[in-house]
């Protein structure tokens, strides 16, 4: 196992002691499928073959009255109401650039650098370490914490958001805990967090 194959493997079996369920969601052609485990080697057998052919999410948010049935393609999709509490404060550094094509190396370098000088300026007023790595065309910071879902937290969230300006050339990304999709600050400024609906 490669050092990347074991630290995707740690933090998957982190989100499991986190969050107990986590849903594995895959976009395959035009649609979304989604898989809900308590297993994280179910998990991690169902998504290994998928990677690199498909785009995967997982879920960081804790969900309630919902059950795994540890098989991709049989579970439902979790929504912002099935969630009761926040594992992950995450962000994602996406370069700028053409439609359906991939980051430079350049690109991905500079987005590396915004998130590690994010990563920085928040260790500095006393944020933990946080997990860091690529996110296919950009780079992201996944913070734990353990927070409620609720409207509290999600104005928390939306001041911290605000508060970091990533600059023209790269746009700052959230993963929706609940949906597993990215949205950008010009569309969904605080939809990352998951909320009544």
């Amino acid at each position: 196992m490669n050092s990347q194959s074991a630290h995707a493997r740690r933090y998957i079996e982190q989100l499991f002691m986190d969050a107990g369920i986590v849903e594995l969601r895959a976009t395959i052609g035009t649609r979304w499928v989604s898989g809900l485990y308590d297993c994280a080697e179910a998990l991690i057998a169902d998504a290994t073959p998928m990677v690199g052919r498909h785009n995967l999410y997982v879920t960081t948010a804790t969900p309630q009255g919902v059950t795994a049935s540890n098989a991709f393609g049989t579970g439902r999709a979790l929504c912002n109401a099935d969630m009761v509490r926040i594992n992950r404060i995450l962000f994602d550094f996406d370069p700028s650039r053409q439609k359906d094509s991939n980051s430079t190396d350049a690109e991905l370098g500079m987005a590396r650098d915004r998130a590690l000088d994010l990563a920085s300026r928040l260790d500095a007023i006393g944020w933990p370490a946080p997990s860091s790595g690529t996110s296919g065309n950009g780079w992201h910071l996944a913070y734990r914490v353990r927070l409620p879902a609720d409207e509290a937290t999600a104005s928390a969230f939306s001041l911290i958001y605000h508060g970091e300006e990533p600059g023209a050339d790269m746009a700052l990304a959230w993963v929706n805990q609940s949906q597993g999709s990215k949205h950008s600050r010009q569309t969904a400024a605080a939809s990352h967090y998951p909320r009544a609906e």
